[in-house]
């Protein structure tokens, strides 16, 4: 197989590092190497989504073969066609997608078949949704991931990574939160990815198969969809800015949130999945510093007219607080750095450039 000369680190390991972590960065680094030079096969469920195409993205980029999985009902096949557009025509032939739920396991068996690492990514994720429609979550977030999971340990498959979320800690903790804080989930949403911690640490007693939960934060990045019904802050915003629309905080905008870069989160992924642990894990996934709603706005206000963007004049408008939502939520990342070599390493204010530029229609950023 090709080696990979540095110059191409820059895109698989974005940016300097921002939070004083260039010893713990070259745990990513090497690892990338080590992959460059060994194919394995993976399975990444919810491949169409915003983070299912970064992982794909990523482990083509690698030489790996990737098979994706997704319904289509919240990532376009679009975004799928995007990435191809972006790897080698030898890369882009070691990918294989197959449009299907996971809500039925015999398709599930059959994509796991030769799988050594699955990347779950699939999930109903909005909060919100999941007050709206609890019986939806509860089919997509517990009954998919079950499937999904016996299928793969019925192949065999030697990691099973999943996407857990900050959610599971509910309203009323500490901060930063550790993951030894009591769970005590808000919503339905955050129910469900309870539940499954629930079932992998079940699970995991049973089989040889590692189970590793990332409770996600809150993870950014270009590609994420604005104009969704139950669409992130960060792209929602962005969008109405550009059209010179008027943004809404919900709540008073003292609200803190832990922001992480959608390559920090590709980074715990990989890095999860073939790093020797016990049979079940969870790490919180986040940047381990806090933003207030207002801060971030202001932010993207300043990067906006940066970038020759004259936005609205008026301050957001502020709304009720909606019903699930927390007042404080940031990671303490120390158990994700001590047993994966985690580090991310984009910085929020160069996340947000990233962002602003995919929005702007300045490329896809490097």
């Amino acid at each position: 197989m090709e080696t990979v000369d540095d110059s191409v680190w820059v895109s698989l390991v974005p940016g300097p590092p921002q939070f004083e972590s260039r010893k713990m960065m070259s745990v990513y680094s090497k690892f990338l190497r080590e992959l460059q030079t060994s194919r394995r096969r993976w399975l990444v469920s919810g491949a169409a989504g915003f983070i299912g195409t970064h992982l794909v993205e990523t482990l083509l980029n690698l030489g790996q073969e990737v098979v994706g999985i997704d319904n289509l009902s919240a990532g376009g096949k679009a975004n799928l066609e995007a990435v191809l557009t972006r790897v080698s025509p030898d890369h882009k032939s070691k990918f294989e997608f197959y449009e299907m739920d996971i809500s039925d396991i015999e398709k599930c068996r059959r994509h796991c078949e030769g799988i050594q690492y699955v990347l779950h990514q699939a999930a109903l994720t909005s909060v919100p949704r999941s007050i709206k429609e609890p019986f939806l979550a509860h089919r997509c977030n517990v009954e998919g991931f079950l499937k999904l999971a016996l299928a793969a340990q019925e192949s065999g498959v030697e990691a099973f990574v999943y996407a857990s979320s900050a959610s599971v800690y509910g309203q009323g903790q500490g901060s930063p939160l550790s993951e030894e804080a009591p769970l005590m989930p808000a919503s339905p949403y955050g129910t469900t990815k309870w539940i499954d911690e629930i079932y992998a640490q079940r699970l995991g007693q049973e089989s040889p198969m590692r189970f590793f939960g990332l409770r996600y934060f809150n993870v950014i990045g270009p590609g994420q969809d604005a104009t969704a019904s139950y669409a992130a802050v960060v792209p929602r915003w962005i969008h109405a800015l550009v059209r010179n629309e008027r943004t809404e905080i919900f709540g008073d905008g003292e609200t803190t949130r832990d922001f992480c870069d959608v390559e920090d989160v590709v980074q715990a992924n990989l890095l999860a999945a073939v790093t020797p642990t016990g049979s079940v894990e969870i790490c919180n996934i986040g940047s381990g510093l806090g933003t207030r709603l207002v801060e971030l706005h202001e932010t993207i206000v300043r990067l906006l007219k940066e970038d020759g963007i004259v936005c609205p004049p008026n301050a957001p408008r502020f709304g009720p607080f909606r019903a699930g939502d927390v007042d404080r939520s940031v990671a303490d990342i120390s158990k994700a750095i001590k047993i994966l070599g985690y580090a991310p390493e984009v910085s929020l204010e160069v996340s947000l450039k990233r962002v602003i530029r995919h929005a702007l229609g300045k490329g896809w950023p490097e």
